[in-house]
């Protein structure tokens, strides 16, 4: 490719394969039951769970970073950690709620933890 779109076409074709890879590495993402956790003007927080795995995703389309402070109850017990499989940083639960991610802007994280 040339031109001034070359390197977009690239990198949302780079972006698309990633999440492509990313369900067929996690089924969770393609499988099982779903439930919205959080929304708000920018942000979605939803979770998947299947067999003895839990995903958490956030997607921020706002401007600024978002800290992810979100309930747990109900999926996961106090001290679970979530690693991160799309993004930089882990998340932890503690009092109930799924926190420790800052979700960047117009971007999103994947989280998974076990059930």
């Amino acid at each position: 490719h040339t031109g001034p779109h070359a390197a977009w076409d690239e990198d949302l074709l780079d972006y698309t394969r990633r999440a492509t890879a990313l369900r067929s590495t996690y089924p969770v993402f393609s499988h099982g039951g779903f439930a919205v956790l959080q929304t708000s003007t920018d942000l979605v927080v939803y979770a998947r769970h299947w067999q003895n795995q839990i995903a958490v995703v956030a997607l921020n389309a706002g401007k600024d970073f978002v800290r992810l402070e979100t309930p747990a109850s109900g999926f996961a017990a106090d001290g679970a950690i979530f690693q991160t499989v799309w993004g930089t940083e882990n998340a932890r639960v503690d009092n109930g709620i799924l926190h420790g991610v800052a979700v960047p802007p117009r971007s999103g994280i994947a989280l998974i933890g076990a059930v």
